[in-house]
């Protein structure tokens, strides 16, 4: 599986690339303002990080699920499948991968982001200590501790959720290329992705009311209910995946 991970990952070398040169420019233009004082260069630079943030994120995932059925389409791709692997071992290789990559690129932006932060410091100089002030003043109020637990809870609940969109877009191509192989329509896969979906929800609005409702951090945005169930799912959509693969695939 080691080697189906490693051949996953250069699929989408060129996109890292592409993110890696673009944090270097927005944080070395963000340092370079602050070096000449022009706030402006600092300001787009932050904005477009803050933007590219969440972009980018999803666009690894999305970016994912159009491999897997590049792979699934192509004469040239789905080779893959020809190989003396199973089904499992390759959609789990999938799977992982797509995680990692959306981890690897959410990890490159805190970089970058603390990289600014310090020059933020540097450029404010003595208004650094009104910052502490006012960090000293607002940790006092909710609790250090308990506001850094917020924070990583919440951005983990994120995640989660949307790796569970990622996995159901693996479903709806695959159940695009099983059950509804023979439709006409270009945008199966993405019917069958938002149908995928609503079910999804609808489930989870219905017995919402059951799930463990146990807060974590104090007022964060999502409960350990919400958590339990994407979890479940995740693990759900990767078996119906990978049964589906295994006993209706065909390329």
């Amino acid at each position: 599986m080691g080697k189906l991970m490693k051949y996953e990952w250069k699929k989408q070398r060129t996109s890292r690339m592409i993110v890696m040169v673009a944090l270097a420019v927005c944080v070395l233009t963000f340092l370079g303002g602050v070096l000449v004082e022009k706030d402006a260069l600092m300001g787009i630079s932050e904005t477009l990080l803050l933007v590219g943030s969440f972009f980018v994120v999803f666009y690894m995932g999305i970016e994912s699920i159009l491999i897997l059925n590049r792979d699934l389409k192509t004469k040239q791709s789905y080779m893959i499948w020809m190989t003396p692997k199973s089904v499992w071992e390759i959609l789990g290789a999938k799977f992982v991968v797509a995680i990692v990559q959306m981890f690897f690129v959410f990890a490159l932006y805190v970089i970058a982001g603390l990289l600014c932060f310090v020059g933020m410091l540097q450029y404010v100089g003595e208004l650094g200590n009104v910052f502490a002030i006012i960090r000293d003043s607002f940790i006092q109020l909710s609790g250090e501790g308990q506001l850094i637990a917020q924070i990583i809870w919440n951005l983990f609940c994120i995640f989660v959720g949307w790796i569970e969109v990622v996995m159901v877009g693996y479903l709806a191509v695959i159940v695009s290329r099983t059950i509804l192989r023979d439709s006409k329509y270009a945008g199966i896969s993405i019917v069958a992705f938002f149908v995928i979906t609503f079910i999804i929800e609808k489930i989870y609005n219905l017995i919402s009311n059951v799930l463990p409702n146990v807060e974590v951090a104090g007022n964060s945005f999502f409960g350990v209910g919400y958590l339990v169930y994407y979890i479940i799912i995740c693990v759900a959509v990767f078996l119906l995946s990978g049964w589906m693969a295994d006993k209706k695939l065909s390329v």
